[in-house]
């Protein structure tokens, strides 16, 4: 199997049926990053677009030839000729596995980078989609950016602590008579009150 090697992401292609009655597949480049080796987290984004794609037309499995068909071969040519028929399906799993691979590669060069990453997006999905199809991938999109780019700075104050100023040790010969003290006496020094008051003059023979 192509996904051996990462069997816990085998299914992931399931998540696009999930995410579109939500018009969430915009958010499939983001969840594929659990998917380590680039070329099958694009597999995996692009199948779970194609998968989406097949259940919503599930209603329609007369039309697509589907029931009339005893092979396994006959059956992926029929939804073949039906993807053919409507390349949008075929247009957002490219753009989405792309998306998928080159996001790691922004991400890791800051908000500037996202911001063109979401920019291609947002072009290639209006033009190549138009209508309403293509909104919900650009607003996915532009969340996922935007959300990748706040995660430096956010986890920057989030991990901040204050250090504790150093300790001072407490020294005996630190210990000052205050001025206008009563008890202090002409010609007495300073240091000399100071171990008086921590009883550390010697007794007079």
């Amino acid at each position: 199997m192509l996904c051996r090697a990462e069997a816990r992401t085998t299914f992931f292609f399931l998540l696009g049926p999930l995410l579109a009655p939500l018009a969430a597949l915009g958010f499939l480049p983001l969840a594929a990053q659990v998917v380590r080796k680039p070329w099958r987290r694009a597999l995996q984004t692009a199948a779970a677009v194609l998968a989406a794609a097949a259940v919503a037309g599930l209603s329609h499995l007369r039309s697509l030839g589907v029931a009339e068909t005893n092979g396994p071969l006959a059956s992926t040519a029929a939804l073949a000729d039906t993807l053919d028929a409507h390349p949008v399906y075929l247009l957002l799993a490219a753009i989405l596995a792309a998306t998928a691979v080159a996001l790691p590669w922004a991400r890791s060069r800051g908000a500037v980078a996202l911001a063109a990453l979401a920019a291609v997006v947002t072009a290639l999905a209006i033009v190549g989609a138009g209508g309403t199809d293509a909104w919900p991938i650009v607003v996915c999109t532009w969340i996922t950016c935007g959300l990748l780019a706040a995660e430096p700075p956010l986890r920057r104050r989030l991990t901040h602590r204050p250090k504790a100023g150093p300790s001072r040790a407490f020294h005996p010969s630190k210990c000052y008579a205050l001025p206008g003290d009563p008890d202090t006496l002409p010609g007495e020094s300073t240091a000399a009150q100071g171990r008086e008051r921590m009883g550390t003059v010697p007794a007079e023979a």
